[in-house]
């Protein structure tokens, strides 16, 4: 089920964040990000950067407790569609997800870049709708291979509702077009 907003009295909920930039002859400058803001990002420890061709689906991805993590999501070039769904087992939003809509400043002429706090208990994916894009990740945990965990991103049983890709067709690694269905997950993959 898409969801207006998260049940924010189970803990930290998804933040979507808009800088502005500061276009001129140059090219533009602006904050990626900035602890005031997303203050629940108070230590980050690890950078991934992602390269990804049109119709790229990554996802849909967490790490277990102990290994838990919260991720600052920021698209540098192009545009993707960011999906989150919640995975704590006591909120009233569980299995719920919702869309945010990530791009860089320069693609549409826009002065804004969106970001995505994306916290702990929550999965996280995203399909590249423009020719490719650059995506980061600033997270407040190091990768962690015996805690990832990851479902099916076109599971029925969460429905989330992807947009069509620039060229119609998605792509996906072999670790997320093989993922099992949300309903496998036990307990201790959840929150």
């Amino acid at each position: 089920m898409q969801v207006e907003g998260f049940d924010d009295t189970c803990g930290d909920v998804p933040q979507l964040v808009v800088d502005n930039v500061f276009p001129d002859s140059r090219g533009y400058f602006g904050e990626a990000w900035n602890s005031s803001r997303v203050v629940s990002l108070a230590n980050p420890v690890q950078l991934n950067h992602s390269y990804s061709a049109g119709g790229v689906i990554r996802g849909m991805h967490w790490q277990a407790i102990p290994h838990a993590i919260g991720k600052y999501v920021t698209c540098l070039s192009g545009v993707v569609q960011d999906v989150v769904v919640d995975l704590r087992r006591t909120s009233s939003t569980f299995k719920g997800w919702k869309s945010y809509r990530l791009n860089s400043p320069s693609f549409f002429g826009n002065r804004q870049r969106n970001s995505l706090w994306v916290p702990a208990g929550f999965a996280h994916g995203f399909l590249v709708l423009s020719e490719s894009a650059h995506v980061i990740y600033l997270q407040d945990g190091l990768y962690s291979e015996e805690a990832s965990r990851c479902f099916h991103y076109a599971d029925e049983a969460v429905g989330i509702k992807w947009e069509t890709p620039l060229h119609g067709a998605l792509k996906a690694s072999a670790k997320d077009e093989f993922a099992p269905g949300f309903h496998r997950l036990t307990p201790e993959d959840l929150f």
